[in-house]
């Protein structure tokens, strides 16, 4: 016999655990879990056995993660955005990222190959791409460059405020280059770049 209609679980206390639905022996509509005093913990929606969004709580009702087929948006418990992810499905390697500081500035931003890392390597692989680390003010602390997956270049800031590149050998180029290609915080045309 197929499974079709609801379910539910409880806990010993009497609260609601689980509920969930079937349709022919298939995942449909709407699936949830809650926490052992009611509040609720995870929504999943289902079609047809495939998954098409979730979404889940803190203990505290705060939501900590919203979920669907195109994007994964996490927060901390305070309410501020955590980390957001936007795929893209034309090149499903190359996924979008913002990682956010708990005072909902921008700490970090570049791409990955799995929309659910928060970070750019994945499983040994690298995207290609410009990846920016920011302070809690959001000001820039280091761009890394990445083509081809291996290090192309490196942006820092030394002690003095000097804008400085370092290659993929970590041989650090002429301050002027810096300035060059990295002018009022952000980088300059990929075409402009030089060699030396």
């Amino acid at each position: 016999n197929k499974l079709h209609g609801n379910s539910k679980e409880w806990y010993k206390n009497g609260q609601i655990r689980a509920k969930s639905n079937w349709k022919n022996g298939q995942k449909d509509g709407e699936w949830t879990e809650h926490y052992e005093n009611g509040q609720i913990k995870k929504e999943e929606n289902w079609k047809n056995n495939e998954w098409q969004n979730s979404k889940e709580w803190y203990k505290n009702g705060q939501i900590l993660k919203l979920w669907d087929l195109y994007s994964l948006t996490t927060y901390f418990e305070n309410g501020q955005k955590r980390y957001e992810s936007r795929y893209n499905p034309d090149n499903y390697n190359q996924h979008e990222l913002i990682r956010y500081h708990s005072n909902g500035a921008v700490s970090f931003k570049g791409k990955s190959p799995s929309p659910f890392e928060e970070w750019m390597y994945y499983e040994g692989q690298i995207s290609d791409g410009n990846f920016t680390l920011y302070n809690e003010n959001e000001e820039v602390i280091t761009v890394t460059v990445v083509k081809d997956g291996e290090y192309f270049l490196m942006f820092y800031k030394d002690e003095k405020g000097n804008i400085l590149v370092e290659d993929g050998n970590g041989t650090i180029k002429s301050e002027y280059w810096g300035e060059e290609i990295y002018k009022n915080g952000k980088l300059q045309n990929e075409d402009d770049w030089g060699d030396d």
